[in-house]
């Protein structure tokens, strides 16, 4: 039957069988709805029937078809299944592992065990901190008239706007400015750091303030409050600009699992996030297309979608299923048959046509 997925296993156990190892290590780390379809490839594989479909396992849960393949992929990155591609790239076979592997210690992360009482008392992780608390960041509130005129009548106010003015390449609107008295007062910058942060942003082609303003607090978040500080910073070329939240949420819409973003990724992750000021629930969407679409991790095809997203100017969930929407209606149009009029027979023809009955006697006659 089309769509199938061959199942294949490593065991020759009769029953549903879930390894320990698994509801140790894994299990209870694992977002709820992979667990359910990892605990349900198990029952198919058990069940006599080798075969299913990422529409049929879609179906029992209501999940969508990507949320399924999220689902694959999270456990493949994990070891704990293979998955099998044809030549066409589509998934043809899943091979669930036998004995999956022991993952390695998360820093930060003891595991007490107690072998006088193994049998009887499960194994307990205790958490442990290795890195000083983030400072939690103010919210931006709403700014009176007396902030923006304490702000205006500063010593170098008047230098930074024209600076701010010159590197977005237009006029400050008053959320521009409401912005930038933000981060002097709240976030306690420095008319220099503020300066610099701009510069930077521009450097990274971040032209708008909302982009910005994600630098500004990831800096913050960092404890970043000198040009100095700023500079060495930059110069690790790290993560410290995006918010630990934002690579998770990649992370887990990709399915990634045991690992973090390589360079390359982290590259576009930045420019999704900054350079292009997208929310974390759209970089979210477009990663998880890519991957139903295609079927592994693509950050190039994510990239396509949210560039266009951009050229579009749809950066919200709801313009995103408007377009979805008229896609849609735009392709049932062009597949639609065009109306056409039907052709006219022979007979049709013949009888449309008016003749002058006069004019042929005189020529037959002639001849």
């Amino acid at each position: 039957m089309k769509g199938n997925i061959r199942l294949r296993d490593e065991t020759s156990a009769n029953i549903t069988c879930v390894s320990n190892t698994f509801i140790d290590n894994y299990m209870t780390k694992a977002p709820g709805d992979y667990v359910k379809i990892y605990l349900y490839l198990l029952r198919c594989i058990n069940s006599g029937n080798k075969c299913f479909s990422i529409a049929g396992i879609s179906e029992a849960f209501d999940y969508t078809e990507g949320d399924v393949r999220r689902g694959l992929a999270y456990w493949s990155n994990l070891d704990l299944i293979q998955l099998e591609y044809d030549e066409n790239q589509q998934l043809c076979g899943i091979c669930i592992c036998s004995k999956p592997p022991v993952p390695a210690a998360e820093p930060g992360l003891h595991l007490v065990t107690d072998d006088t009482e193994a049998e009887s008392e499960p194994a307990t992780i205790t958490p442990i901190s290795t890195e000083p608390a983030r400072p939690e960041i103010p919210q931006m509130r709403s700014l009176t008239a007396a902030d923006v005129k304490e702000f205006k009548e500063a010593s170098a106010a008047a230098q930074l706007l024209f600076i701010a003015e010159r590197y977005v390449g237009r006029p400050l609107s008053t959320t521009d400015v409401e912005y930038m008295v933000y981060w002097y007062k709240d976030l306690e910058m420095s008319a220099d750091l503020i300066d610099y942060l701009i510069a930077t942003a521009s450097e990274r082609s971040v032209h708008t303030f909302k982009g910005i303003d994600r630098m500004a607090r990831a800096w913050y978040e960092a404890g970043v409050k000198t040009v100095k500080q700023a500079r060495d910073m930059d110069r690790k070329r790290s993560m410290d600009d995006l918010p630990p939240d934002i690579e998770k949420t990649v992370l887990n819409a990709f399915g990634i699992a045991g690992r973090s973003l390589g360079d390359a990724e982290k590259e576009y992750l930045r420019r999704w996030y900054i350079q292009w000021s997208f929310a974390g629930e759209m970089i979210s969407l477009a990663c998880g297309r890519a991957l139903s679409n295609t079927g592994r991790i693509s950050f190039e095809y994510a990239d396509r979608i949210l560039s266009s997203w951009k050229n579009k100017g749809i950066d919200s969930l709801k313009k995103a299923a408007e377009d979805d929407r008229l896609h849609k209606e735009e392709r049932s149009t062009k597949a639609a048959p065009s109306a056409h009029k039907p052709r006219q027979t022979k007979a049709q023809d013949f009888l449309g046509h008016t003749y002058d009955y006069a004019d042929l006697e005189r020529k037959l006659m002639a001849h």
